[in-house]
């Protein structure tokens, strides 16, 4: 559904800063919002009389194949090509959470640590999904991570984990001091030595607000 669609039915067209500067309580739930600037596609929104609430219950905001974003720097850091906002309010709520997902193959594989992650760019020390192998044989390292709103100035992950094929897991972040600001979200690696590649195949970013 469009945003053309919904002015055809009825439905206000806003932004994501223009609807969180609404009050939901002055609405009610049959009344339906298109916003245009998030997610995938725009998203719907209602009030529930209290908050802003989900048509769908969540957010997609990123789904990707991005085989053309590749790296073989061999200390961990962020990798070119890549960024998402996830923006202030979408995960004010206590309870509020993050699901990220991404997959990446190996060639040239090599002895040493290789790491994956998504990462928040200003705690890039707490990933929101890590994997690290050791292993020389696995060809596709895979990571899923899901955030939750702890509170008003914290995150913590919910449920995490982080997989090679060959089993390696990870949960790197128990608690980050991050509030209700904006998130960019930056995609990290490095590859295990000189000679191997890492090129990131997909990505899923899902926000349950």
């Amino acid at each position: 559904m469009s945003g053309p669609w919904a002015s055809q039915r009825g439905i206000a067209q806003v932004t994501w800063a223009e609807l969180m500067a609404l009050n939901p309580a002055a609405y009610s739930p049959s009344q339906l919002f298109y916003v245009a600037n998030l997610g995938l596609g725009g998203s719907y929104w209602f009030s529930n009389g209290t908050l802003w609430r989900p048509v769908n219950g969540s957010i997609v905001m990123a789904s990707d194949e991005i085989g053309n974003i590749s790296t073989t720097q061999t200390v961990i850091g962020n990798v070119a090509g890549w960024g998402l906002t996830v923006p202030s309010g979408l995960l004010a709520r206590v309870g509020a959470k993050l699901r990220t997902m991404v997959r990446a193959s190996r060639s040239g594989m090599v002895a040493g640590t290789c790491i994956l992650s998504v990462a928040n760019d200003s705690a890039s020390t707490h990933p929101l999904a890590h994997v690290s192998s050791t292993s020389t044989t696995a060809s596709t390292l895979q990571a899923l991570g899901v955030v939750s709103r702890n509170s008003s100035t914290q995150l913590r992950h919910s449920s995490s984990y982080g997989a090679s094929w060959s089993g390696s897991n990870n949960a790197t972040m128990a608690e980050a001091n991050i509030g209700d600001v904006d998130m960019n979200l930056v995609l990290r690696a490095n590859v295990a030595g000189v000679g191997e590649t890492i090129t990131f195949k997909d990505l899923l970013v899902e926000c349950f607000p």
